[in-house]
């Protein structure tokens, strides 16, 4: 397999800061990319966790708190 024929991931893209906010009275996980707040298929899948109650908000914040972060 040739490394040139990899999708090459755009640096705009990453990190990705992600927060809890509230939607409708409920806390979701969203992140923030290219200047707006979208839900991404990690942020799908952790709000389905929220909402069976498999995972709790405080974990949720954990995550985030592990998270990198962009320096300027």
């Amino acid at each position: 397999m040739e490394l040139g024929k990899l999708a090459k991931i755009q640096e705009k893209n990453f990190p990705r800061r992600y927060a809890l906010i509230s939607v409708k009275g409920v806390q979701k996980l969203a992140c923030f990319l290219n200047e707006e707040w979208i839900i991404d298929s990690t942020c799908k899948s952790i709000n389905e966790l929220l909402e069976q109650g498999t995972v709790g908000e405080e974990a949720v914040k954990g995550w985030i708190a592990m998270q990198p972060t962009v320096s300027h």
